[in-house]
Parts: C-alpha cells; structure tokens; sequence
C-alpha cells in the first residue's frame, strides 16, 4: 500500500517540478530570443513564442497544474497518514480526533 503511494507521491513531484520549470522559462525568456529562435527553426520555438504572448493565459494552465498535482499528492499522501501516524500520535497522549487531524497535517502540509 506505501510503495503505490509513494509512487505516486514522487510521480505529483516530478510533474510539479516540470510545471514549476516551465512557469520559469516562459517568464524568464524574452520575445526576441523566442524570434530568433524561431528564425533558426528550432523545433518548439514557434509554440513558445505564441505562449509568450499569451502569458497570461499559459501561466494560468500552468498554475493550474501545479495546483492539481499539489492536490493529489497531498490527497495521496493523507489517505495513508491516519493508519500509520495516528496511533504513535495516540501513544503520545493525543485523543482519537486530534491524533488523526495531527497525521494528516504532518503529511499534507509539506505536500502542499
């Protein structure tokens, strides 16, 4: 059960990575390098360059997806926190609610 989620946990990283690389890129690049890059036909420039100049719109999807895989590892992630977090929390002295509402922040909060 762990290993699935962990995959999946590592798979949201990974894509959360690539979206946050993304957003970098296109808002660090200038429209004239896009130009020239076009120019020497390089392949994906000329979609770069029309998501430049729609970049409000481009970086909204990317938001967007950055928002969903930060959802789903976080989903993720707490489905699994109460069975394996919450009853050391409740050896500590925790109620039951408290100790199930403290294992899933420990686990969504660095996922969000």
């Amino acid at each position: 059960m762990w290993t699935t989620e962990l995959i999946v946990i590592a798979a949201m990283v990974a894509f959360n990575s690539v979206f946050a690389g993304y957003e970098i890129a296109l808002a660090s690049v200038g429209v004239g390098r896009l130009h020239a890059l076009v120019e020497d036909g390089r392949r994906g420039a000329a979609a770069a360059l029309r998501m430049k100049q729609r970049i409000e719109a481009s970086l909204a999807v990317v938001q967007l997806g950055i928002t969903l895989v930060g959802a789903v590892a976080a989903a993720t992630g707490g489905a699994g926190a109460e069975e394996a977090i919450a009853p050391t929390l409740r050896e500590w002295g925790f109620s039951d609610g408290a100790s199930q509402i403290l294992a899933i922040m420990i686990v969504v909060a660095p996922l969000t």
